[in-house]
């Protein structure tokens, strides 16, 4: 047995296994294109001898990286975006009052083989504050970035009682 093994890009969807006999009266099985998914596939390739029993097989083993650089779920801690959270929208809006200080960021990637960066927790200024989480696939040519604003509100400057009223007078 012998065996041969590459990866390919989550962007190869077949592959054509080209091989010959080193002898003329030998028969041969299991080349040509082969369709690819992702993870590991192996791909054998058997030379008969003439005799029919004598057998070789060539296994050639071939590993599509996936290209899943998408999050399961996206949160906030005490904020809540718009719109609704969607592993295909990658851009969102929040607003938050004063009071909310900082963020913890978690972003569920969807692929167990992707990595995650950006979850941590985040100070807010007052005003707009741009948090982005990156998502990069297996196949590290494929990443995807999900925005979002979060506004924090100024702090309220109004010291002016609303009513003022004495009893007993």
């Amino acid at each position: 047995l012998v065996e041969y093994t590459l990866t390919v890009p989550s962007t190869v969807d077949s592959i054509t296994i080209n091989a010959t006999r080193d002898e003329d009266r030998a028969s041969m099985t299991g080349d040509g294109t082969k369709q690819l998914s992702v993870g590991e596939q192996t791909f054998p390739i058997v030379v008969t001898a003439e005799n029919g029993t004598t057998k070789k097989t060539y296994n050639v083993k071939v590993t599509k990286l996936s290209g899943d650089a998408t999050l399961k779920s996206l949160t906030l801690s005490d904020v809540t975006f718009t719109p609704t959270f969607s592993s295909d929208v990658t851009s969102y809006t929040a607003t938050v009052p004063y009071t909310t200080a900082s963020t913890t960021v978690n972003g569920v990637k969807n692929d167990a083989n992707a990595t995650v960066s950006g979850n941590t927790t985040k100070q807010l200024s007052v005003g707009a504050n741009t948090i982005k989480v990156t998502v990069t696939a297996q196949d590290t040519n494929v990443t995807k970035e999900y925005t979002v604003v979060v506004t924090r509100e100024a702090a309220s400057t109004d010291a002016k009682a609303a009513t003022l009223t004495v009893d007993g007078v």
